[in-house]
């Protein structure tokens, strides 16, 4: 069995610590990405969690679509929709107030993400 030079070894070893390295990395930032739109219930920009986080779109895309199934975007939405959602069960809102405190710019808007969600509209979704 041949010996692998020292330098050679080295080498090896340091590679692998910084493919390890970036690894986790990688993961801490996505996870920070997370929970900050999870501590923001989804009310937030894209361009905020990616000057806030300290990397470019493009970073956060590709690491949100390969880890969690969804854009950044997507789960924005998906977040701020919940906060209604769980708003709308806990809080004796009519839904107007809901939508506003929970980031959508009209009722039309919440609405419209509300069908998306669920197919239904939120009174008949209410109702049911």
């Amino acid at each position: 069995m041949q010996l692998i030079p020292l330098k050679k070894r080295i080498e090896i070893i340091e590679e692998l610590i910084e493919t390890l390295s970036s690894a986790n990395t990688s993961r801490g930032l996505l996870n920070s990405a997370i929970e900050l739109i999870n501590q923001n219930n989804g009310q937030i920009l894209v361009a905020d969690v990616v000057r806030k986080i300290g990397v470019n779109y493009k970073w956060l895309e590709r690491n949100f679509s390969r880890h969690m199934g969804l854009t950044p975007k997507e789960y924005i939405q998906l977040q701020r929709f919940i906060s209604a959602y769980i708003n709308l069960y806990s809080k004796s809102y009519d839904l107007l107030s809901v939508a506003l405190d929970n980031g959508y710019y009209d009722y039309n808007h919440f609405l419209k993400e509300f069908k998306d969600f669920t197919g239904k509209a939120p009174l008949k979704f209410i109702n049911q």
